[in-house]
């Protein structure tokens, strides 16, 4: 049989791979509103990607935010003030409401897409975009053994009532666990409250990005700023 072709690498993995050489976790902006100071405070601060979110309320920052296609208009607006890093977006937290948004994202361009693995519809893989799968603390961890080729993992393994307390050991195991089952592009969301500190620990165990949004950041968009700039070293 002819070996299978090798799967391209998307603009996100070739991205934390670039972050990788220098040393860095890559930092990708989760950012609560879809609105231009937003974008332009994480790029000053030096997040090397950024997540949008459409159609679900926003987990950390309970915040309700329109669907994609209520949306659509900001998508070139939001990647004109941000050319040169990738651009995705979480569609919803249904499967329903992330199937109808995929064909416009994939439309507009996104260069990935996120949601948890229980809302994210299987043709999700096939439309040309990469896929930030979101496993949470209900999911099986080896699920992450059996990732589809190309897919990236998100590890929101963290109870809800844990959001915002300190990273612990236990922390990274979890993390570790899931680094062991995958090749794939493991990012690390900031449910915990992950200080620039704990970015070594981070780097040992295998980690590629660290995904940051408002439990470090706080609502205001000078945070991301602030975060991305400390993270960073500066």
């Amino acid at each position: 049989m002819p070996e299978p072709s090798p799967q391209p690498i998307g603009r996100l993995t070739a991205t934390l791979r670039e972050a990788h050489t220098r040393g860095e976790l890559a930092l990708i902006a989760s950012l609560p509103a879809n609105e231009p100071e937003y974008v332009t405070a994480a790029q000053r601060g030096g997040a090397h990607a950024l997540k949008l979110h459409f159609g679900l309320t926003h987990r950390a920052s309970g915040r309700r935010l329109p669907t994609l296609e209520e949306g659509a208009d900001l998508v070139p607006r939001l990647r004109d003030l941000a050319p040169d890093v990738p651009l995705g977006a979480v569609l919803g937290d249904t499967p329903e409401t992330v199937d109808r948004a995929l064909d416009l994202a994939a439309e507009l361009g996104l260069d990935f897409i996120s949601a948890y693995a229980h809302a994210l519809p299987a043709r999700a893989f096939d439309l040309g975009f990469e896929v930030l799968v979101a496993l949470d603390d209900r999911s099986p961890p080896g699920w992450a053994a059996h990732l589809p080729a190309g897919a990236l993992l998100e590890a929101s393994v963290v109870p809800h009532a844990e959001y915002g307390t300190p990273l612990t050991a236990a922390d990274l195991l979890r993390y570790a666990e899931l680094r062991a089952l995958t090749s794939a592009p493991l990012v690390i969301p900031t449910q915990k409250l992950v200080r620039p500190a704990d970015l070594p620990a981070l780097r040992r165990l295998g980690a590629d990005a660290l995904m940051y949004g408002v439990v470090v950041t706080g609502e205001g968009a000078e945070g991301f700023e602030r975060m991305a700039r400390r993270y960073r070293g500066e």
